[in-house]
């Protein structure tokens, strides 16, 4: 097993809309620089009202992850249930013709297996947690593990946060609170 691991090409896209739309646009990016063309077809700039910032290059896959998510747009909050359902309308929804046959799962047995499952497999992942210690509840893309030897209970990956690295390692095993992933494939 290797001490570390982590899913080249995924995006690190801030924030905007929400940390839900936000992380699966991170996702959906991947996916739409491997085999699946249509998920970003351009970006744009906007003023972000919650954040009091502009955002820039924000793809239009992340407007539609929030629509689909049913996002709260006054306070940027998804719902776990509509996270995986959500992603999965916007992959094969024929109005933006990306009518690719996409799955989606969440996992609710708060399972580090899974996770670390669907990361070995090549696909990044929707990782939200609750009551995080640093993060409170958020949904950011987990896209590997490690360093360790091997250690996959740190968690790689993007907070979708502009003020942190693009690559931030979290201990799986760091609090008690729960934790959900949101798998997303073909």
């Amino acid at each position: 097993d290797k001490a570390q691991f982590r899913i080249s090409g995924v995006p690190d896209f801030d924030w905007s809309y929400g940390c839900s739309p936000s992380a699966a646009a991170d996702v959906l990016g991947y996916w739409d620089a491997n085999g699946y063309p249509l998920l970003i077809d351009y970006t744009f700039n906007r003023y972000d009202p919650l954040e009091g910032e502009w955002d820039y290059n924000v793809p239009n896959v992340q407007q539609q992850l929030s629509w689909a998510m049913h996002t709260d747009s006054s306070a940027g909050a998804t719902s776990i249930s509509d996270i995986g359902p959500g992603t999965r309308s916007v992959c094969n929804h024929p109005d933006y013709q990306n009518n690719y046959g996409f799955r989606d799962y969440t996992d609710y047995n708060e399972n580090l297996g899974y996770l670390i499952n669907k990361i070995r497999s090549g696909y990044p992942a929707i990782w939200n947690v609750i009551s995080h210690p640093t993060y409170g509840n958020h949904s950011m893309c987990a896209m590997g593990w490690g360093p360790g030897t091997p250690d996959t209970a740190y968690i790689c990956l993007h907070d979708t946060w502009s003020s942190t690295p693009v690559e931030v390692l979290v201990n799986w095993n760091g609090w008690t609170s729960e934790r959900y992933t949101v798998g997303i494939d073909t």
